[in-house]
Protein backbone atom coordinates (compact mmCIF):
# COMPACT_ATOMS: atom_id res chain seq x y z
CA UNK A 1 0.00 0.00 0.00
CA UNK A 2 2.95 2.27 0.54
CA UNK A 3 3.89 2.16 -3.12
CA UNK A 4 0.32 2.78 -4.31
CA UNK A 5 -0.63 5.32 -1.65
CA UNK A 6 -1.00 8.16 -4.19
CA UNK A 7 -3.58 6.09 -6.09
CA UNK A 8 -5.60 5.60 -2.91
CA UNK A 9 -5.45 9.35 -2.25
CA UNK A 10 -6.63 10.13 -5.81
CA UNK A 11 -9.78 8.17 -5.00
CA UNK A 12 -10.26 10.19 -1.82
CA UNK A 13 -9.38 7.21 0.36
CA UNK A 14 -7.22 7.21 3.45
CA UNK A 15 -5.33 4.22 4.79
CA UNK A 16 -5.20 3.66 8.52
CA UNK A 17 -3.29 0.62 9.72
CA UNK A 18 -3.74 -0.72 13.22
CA UNK A 19 -0.92 -2.72 14.76
CA UNK A 20 -1.25 -4.89 17.89
CA UNK A 21 1.90 -3.45 19.41
CA UNK A 22 3.07 -0.69 21.76
CA UNK A 23 3.30 2.81 20.30
CA UNK A 24 7.13 2.83 20.36
CA UNK A 25 7.27 -0.30 18.19
CA UNK A 26 4.69 1.06 15.76
CA UNK A 27 6.48 4.41 15.53
CA UNK A 28 9.82 2.67 14.87
CA UNK A 29 8.32 0.37 12.22
CA UNK A 30 6.60 3.25 10.41
CA UNK A 31 9.82 5.25 10.43
CA UNK A 32 12.02 2.34 9.25
CA UNK A 33 9.64 1.51 6.39
CA UNK A 34 8.78 5.12 5.47
CA UNK A 35 5.06 4.41 5.51
CA UNK A 36 3.11 7.48 4.32
CA UNK A 37 -0.21 6.51 5.89
CA UNK A 38 -1.39 6.53 9.48
CA UNK A 39 -0.34 3.75 11.83
CA UNK A 40 -2.13 3.32 15.13
CA UNK A 41 -0.90 1.27 18.08
CA UNK A 42 -3.37 -1.15 19.65
CA UNK A 43 -1.28 -2.61 22.44
CA UNK A 44 -4.38 -3.69 24.36
CA UNK A 45 -5.80 -5.31 21.19
CA UNK A 46 -9.15 -3.56 21.69
CA UNK A 47 -9.59 -2.72 18.01
CA UNK A 48 -8.52 -6.21 17.01
CA UNK A 49 -11.10 -7.76 19.31
CA UNK A 50 -13.88 -5.38 18.23
CA UNK A 51 -13.22 -6.08 14.56
CA UNK A 52 -12.68 -9.81 15.22
CA UNK A 53 -9.24 -10.12 13.71
CA UNK A 54 -7.50 -11.42 16.81
CA UNK A 55 -4.62 -13.83 16.48
CA UNK A 56 -5.21 -17.55 16.37
CA UNK A 57 -3.19 -20.73 16.12
CA UNK A 58 -4.88 -21.57 12.81
CA UNK A 59 -3.73 -18.22 11.36
CA UNK A 60 -0.16 -18.80 12.53
CA UNK A 61 -0.43 -15.49 14.36
CA UNK A 62 -2.40 -12.39 13.54
CA UNK A 63 -5.27 -12.68 11.04
CA UNK A 64 -5.23 -9.89 8.45
CA UNK A 65 -8.26 -7.65 8.23
CA UNK A 66 -9.25 -5.07 5.65
CA UNK A 67 -12.19 -2.76 6.24
CA UNK A 68 -13.47 -0.13 3.83
CA UNK A 69 -15.22 2.53 5.88
CA UNK A 70 -16.97 5.48 4.27
CA UNK A 71 -16.81 9.10 5.39
CA UNK A 72 -19.95 8.65 7.52
CA UNK A 73 -18.28 5.81 9.44
CA UNK A 74 -20.27 2.98 7.85
CA UNK A 75 -18.31 -0.21 7.20
CA UNK A 76 -18.84 -0.86 3.50
CA UNK A 77 -16.66 -3.94 3.03
CA UNK A 78 -15.06 -6.47 5.37
CA UNK A 79 -12.28 -8.88 4.44
CA UNK A 80 -10.71 -11.10 7.08
CA UNK A 81 -8.06 -13.53 5.90
CA UNK A 82 -7.37 -16.90 7.47
CA UNK A 83 -3.58 -16.49 7.26
CA UNK A 84 -1.26 -13.53 7.83
CA UNK A 85 -0.34 -13.22 4.18
CA UNK A 86 -3.91 -13.35 2.87
CA UNK A 87 -4.76 -9.77 2.06
CA UNK A 88 -6.05 -8.48 -1.28
CA UNK A 89 -3.51 -6.93 -3.64
CA UNK A 90 -3.55 -3.15 -4.00
CA UNK A 91 -5.13 -3.33 -7.49
CA UNK A 92 -7.98 -5.40 -6.08
CA UNK A 93 -8.52 -2.96 -3.19
CA UNK A 94 -8.44 0.02 -5.55
CA UNK A 95 -11.04 -1.74 -7.72
CA UNK A 96 -13.25 -2.30 -4.68
CA UNK A 97 -12.97 1.37 -3.78
CA UNK A 98 -13.95 2.44 -7.29
CA UNK A 99 -17.05 0.23 -7.15
CA UNK A 100 -18.11 1.30 -3.68
CA UNK A 101 -17.51 5.01 -3.88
Amino acid sequence: MRDDYAQFQKLGAEIVAVAPAPIDEVRRYWHEHALPFVGLADSQRAVYENYRVGSSAAALGQKPGLFLIDAAGAVRLVYIGAQQWQIPEDDEILGMLKKLF
